[in-house]
Parts: C-alpha cells; sequence; structure tokens
C-alpha cells in the first residue's frame, strides 16, 4: 500500500493543490495518518482539512493522545498534521471555509467549524468527487482541492 500511498503524495503536491481534504474513518486511520504526515513534511504549505466519522472524536481535541488508544502514534500524527477540522455535516461549512480561508492563518489553526446541529438535505449539494464535475463547478476560481480517502480493503 505504502507504494500507491507515495505515488498519491507526489501527484497531490506534483498538481500544485493548496487544500486536501481526508475523510478519517476507524478503517483508514493508518494510510491517513501517514499521508498526512508525508504531505506536511513534503509541503508543508498544504491546508490540510479533515471530516468524517472520526473528525467528531474528542481525541482530536487533546495534542496529546490517550497512550492506551489502539494506535497512538498514528492518532498523534493525524493531531499534529491537520489545520482544518469539519464536525457534522461538512459541506457548507468547507464551502464557507474554502471561500474564506484568507481570514484563517495557517499558523494559526488548527481550527475547528461545524457541529451536530446541523441537517443539509445532501441532495441539494454537489458531491465533491473530481470525476463527476469539473473544478468550474465549485466556484472557487483559482483555488486548488483534492479530496482524498485511502481506503483499506
Amino acid at each position: 500500500l505504502k507504494p500507491l500511498l507515495d505515488e498519491t503524495i507526489q501527484q497531490i503536491i506534483a498538481d500544485g493543490f493548496q487544500f486536501v481534504g481526508f475523510s478519517v474513518y476507524a478503517t483508514n486511520l493508518l494510510p491517513t495518518s501517514y499521508m498526512m504526515t508525508e504531505l506536511k513534511r513534503l509541503a508543508p504549505e498544504i491546508c490540510i482539512i479533515i471530516g468524517g466519522p472520526e473528525s467528531f472524536q474528542d481525541w482530536l481535541d487533546d495534542r496529546d493522545p490517550n497512550p492506551e488508544h489502539r494506535h497512538p502514534k498514528h492518532l498523534a500524527d493525524i493531531i499534529n498534521s491537520f489545520d482544518v477540522r469539519i464536525i457534522g455535516e461538512g459541506e457548507e461549512m468547507l464551502l464557507g471555509f474554502l471561500d474564506n480561508h484568507h481570514d484563517y492563518p495557517m499558523a494559526g489553526g488548527p481550527y475547528n467549524f461545524g457541529g451536530v446541529k446541523s441537517r443539509l438535505d445532501l441532495n441539494q449539494l454537489p458531491f465533491p468527487g473530481v470525476y463527476c464535475f469539473g473544478w468550474r463547478f465549485y466556484g472557487h476560481g483559482l483555488l486548488r482541492v483534492v479530496f482524498y480517502s485511502p481506503a483499506v480493503s
């Protein structure tokens, strides 16, 4: 799996993305932590955004993860690599952040957006996959954004 992840990391950097988003699940914690750590090491200027079910976890609120967790090193890698965390229904929060990202300097983060109070009609929002829609549908001009979720099968 590592060669595939390394190839993807190099492609993300070569394509010049400003933002990289990860959906964090318990099942992809290890490859996600690897990719985030490597991206921060190789291209610290890239803003890493996380969301997904694991972004609700309170372990993300503490910069020192519980050593009794099953994967404390990987949790520490994620905790120390993300710049923005989207909690809950994140589609509108993410677009709001991208529209206003200049108001949030990376040195001031990490930033947390959202909560569990919102219910969105997801059928009214564009699917973020680059294969379904062209970038022109996202209305963010010159922003370079990629969403990636390393799946482990």
